[in-house]
């Protein structure tokens, strides 16, 4: 049996963009992330947080990584997320791909609808 988790379109708050104007108030941010587990959680039977991931925890770490700085590219905001819920996975001893998508809602470019999203996956 495989299990997955996922938290889809988890909303933080970050000062990104390229101009300062930009980066001056906090902008909603989309994030997914997605663990592929290489084996069974002991949660899924014992009912028990210590044999699970606790997404309270990865929904804190996202927030404050987003809030700690400036960031101008939505690459970089990625990049700092993904390497802080990768350092918490890899503590917990969990064998699992990460993958964690950040969407930048409001792009000023025209016609640019649903943002712009940007994506880092690796093997934990």
């Amino acid at each position: 049996m495989q299990q997955q988790m996922r938290i889809e379109n988890y909303v933080i708050h970050a000062r990104l963009g390229c101009e300062p104007e930009e980066r001056r108030y906090p902008q909603p941010v989309h994030v997914t992330l997605q663990l592929d587990f290489d084996s069974p959680l002991d949660g899924a039977e014992s009912d028990n947080l210590e044999g699970a991931v606790d997404y309270v925890e990865l929904a804190n770490i996202l927030k404050f990584v987003a809030e700690q700085k400036e960031y101008r590219l939505v690459e970089h905001l990625n990049l700092c997320l993904f390497q802080n819920i990768a350092a918490y996975i890899s503590s917990r001893n969990i064998k699992a791909v990460l993958r964690l998508e950040t969407r930048k809602v409001r792009v000023p470019v025209e016609n640019f609808r649903d943002g712009v999203v940007f994506t880092c996956i690796k093997q934990l």
